[in-house]
């Protein structure tokens, strides 16, 4: 290891680090439960999970029950649209 200055050396070695974890990253697929309602996407506080059969059990533990909404987020986005940013 070289030492090139007090600010330099942690600042790199945070880069390093990053970078590493960008090389080592192995990409997971997940499933998580939504529903569309009134032109609305609203997410499950269920979370992620790692198989269909998870979800699909939860899912068939809650769809008899009542849309109960705990918390409201709102964030603009650009979308692409037909190849166009809208």
């Amino acid at each position: 290891m070289l030492s090139i200055g007090r600010v330099q050396t942690p600042t790199l070695a945070l880069i390093v680090k990053r970078q590493l974890e960008i090389d080592n990253f192995n990409p997971q697929k997940f499933w998580e439960l939504k529903t569309d309602y009134r032109s609305v996407i609203f997410s499950s506080t269920n979370g992620r999970f790692k198989n269909q059969e998870e979800a699909t059990h939860v899912l068939e533990q809650i769809k008899d029950k009542p849309l109960l909404i705990t918390d409201i987020q709102s964030k603009k986005v650009k979308k692409l649209h037909l190849g166009y940013l809208i």
